[in-house]
């Protein structure tokens, strides 16, 4: 990476700031670009800082949008790939929310 860019996952934080607008609405563009960079740096950077936060982020960005199964892949990922963290522990919980609350899959 040349000098003058930001890290990855400072430019993730600035993507997750595109999530919504300055009246709080949700851009699911926006969403879409976070959660799509955030899955790709995990995936081939997942040593990058705080990839745990941004993997949990990334999942409540989508069920913001209602796209469940998708954030339900993304908890998946996030527990798989960083089981001994806090986000974590709540996305194992989340997860299961999800699937007894939104999809009724009890």
């Amino acid at each position: 990476m040349e000098d003058n860019l930001p890290n990855l996952t400072q430019r993730l934080t600035e993507l997750y700031y595109k999530t919504s607008d300055a009246e709080q609405r949700i851009s699911t563009k926006g969403i879409n670009d976070y959660v799509t960079s955030a899955e790709a740096v995990a995936l081939i950077h997942p040593q990058a800082d705080s990839m745990a936060f941004h993997l949990k982020n990334a999942a409540e960005s989508y069920l913001s949008i209602q796209q469940f199964e998708q954030a339900i892949y993304l908890y998946d990922l996030l527990i798989s790939r960083y089981p001994d963290t806090e986000e974590s522990r709540k996305a194992l919980f989340r997860t299961a929310f999800v699937y007894d609350n939104d999809l009724k899959d009890f």
